[in-house]
């Protein structure tokens, strides 16, 4: 009630003129209050789209790095399977010569046919590596049927020897037979050679076998470096 009593008094003290110049300021005021909301509103959204637009060039940024880790974790993971791959085969190329299961009886069910045809077996003296296997694959042949001459370590030859196994004779079908079945186990170095000795002599056994020599390990040099 105060209120009302005091802007009435304040009303009937004011002049016509000092009202008429307070309403003029008044509109002013209420146009620059206007205006001033009006800027604020557009700088507002000014603020906005940059602070918009800054956190999208943040999320490109994000999702870039986050992409370019992506794919160097990829690369990595590819250097690190080739990295075991060459390493799982520089241990095979080490590792003593042998026959898995799978190849003994692919090579068995193989040669079932030529049961009772003689294949001999020879190795080098003083090579333990070429002996061992050739006690393997013997055994192979025999459980086979084939009638197999042993002659390990019967080779005495002085100078270049033999390298990997060289397989031939007479029996042209049963030497190519056997010399695909031994290749197909990836890991031995298998020749066929026509012109093995005794091919031609009818007293020769059918398959002349030489194992001979391991083969070096092929180890790649690095192109760069780590």
């Amino acid at each position: 009630m105060w209120q009302i009593s005091t802007w009435r008094l304040i009303g009937k003290r004011m002049s016509p003129d000092t009202a008429e110049t307070v309403a003029n300021w008044s509109n002013w005021f209420f146009l620059a209050s206007l205006l001033v909301g009006i800027v604020a509103t557009f700088l507002l959204i000014i603020s906005g789209r940059v602070k918009e637009d800054n956190l999208k060039r943040e999320l490109a940024h994000a999702q870039e790095k986050t992409a370019g880790l992506e794919l160097e974790a990829i690369r990595a993971k590819e250097r690190l399977l080739k990295e075991r791959a060459a390493r799982v085969t520089l241990e095979m190329q080490l590792s003593p010569r042998t026959l898995s299961r799978t190849t003994q009886e692919s090579l068995k069910d193989a040669i079932r046919a030529f049961e009772g045809e003689t294949v001999a077996v020879e190795t080098y003296a003083h090579d333990a590596e070429a002996a061992n296997f050739a006690e393997q694959l013997i055994r192979c042949l025999r459980s086979a049927g084939i009638q197999v001459s042993s002659e390990v370590a019967s080779r005495l030859d002085v100078g270049r020897l033999a390298i990997g196994i060289i397989i031939g004779g007479r029996n042209e079908p049963l030497a190519k037979l056997i010399a695909g079945r031994l290749a197909s186990a990836g890991h031995l170095s298998v020749a066929y050679d026509p012109n093995q000795a005794g091919k031609q002599d009818d007293s020769a056994p059918g398959v002349l076998i030489l194992i001979g020599a391991r083969p070096l390990p092929n180890i790649e040099r690095p192109s760069t470096f780590p």
